[in-house]
């Protein structure tokens, strides 16, 4: 997880290990003190243990009116074909066993977790990935991986 101040520079950099309700409870105090405009975590999804509770602390991190990005995996049939067979098996981009297709998060559960934790959707985009040039860009299509942008209402 990122949280981004565009004045102050990044408040909390990398991976924060938010997937484990031990250390989210931990975290609770911290993500009570420290918020940020804008929060952002890409990537990894299909390793959370729970996504609802993750999607929470993103809630949590964001101040009133803040923008969350999150990009993950869809489970659909194409992202397992790209993602696990062809990156994984055909292209050995990445080792095999990386991605946990069981674990891919489909846009409208997102999209549930993020009601439930006070969020409102304001996008949703495709985000490819072309391994031979090494490039990523914003598409209509997000059957494989995707974008989706939340904002949390404005205090008052």
């Amino acid at each position: 997880i990122n949280a981004v101040d565009g004045a102050a520079g990044v408040l909390m950099p990398g991976d924060f290990a938010c997937d484990d309700p031990a250390v989210l409870d931990w975290a609770a105090p911290i993500l009570g003190r420290i918020t940020a405009p804008t929060v952002a975590t890409l990537g990894n999804h299909d390793h959370w243990t729970d996504p609802a509770a993750v999607v929470a602390a993103l809630a949590a991190l964001a101040r009133p009116g803040g923008e969350v990005f999150v990009s993950t995996l869809n489970r659909t049939p194409t992202a397992y074909l790209k993602a696990i067979l062809g990156a994984e098996y055909l292209l050995r981009l990445l080792p095999t066993g990386t991605h946990t297709y069981e674990k891919f998060i489909r846009p409208s559960e997102l999209a549930a977790w993020a009601r439930a934790s006070g969020l409102t959707l304001v996008d949703v985009t495709g985000l490819d990935y072309d391994p031979f040039a090494r490039s990523a860009k914003l598409v209509p299509d997000a059957r494989v991986n995707y974008l989706m942008h939340f904002r949390k209402p404005a205090a008052g």
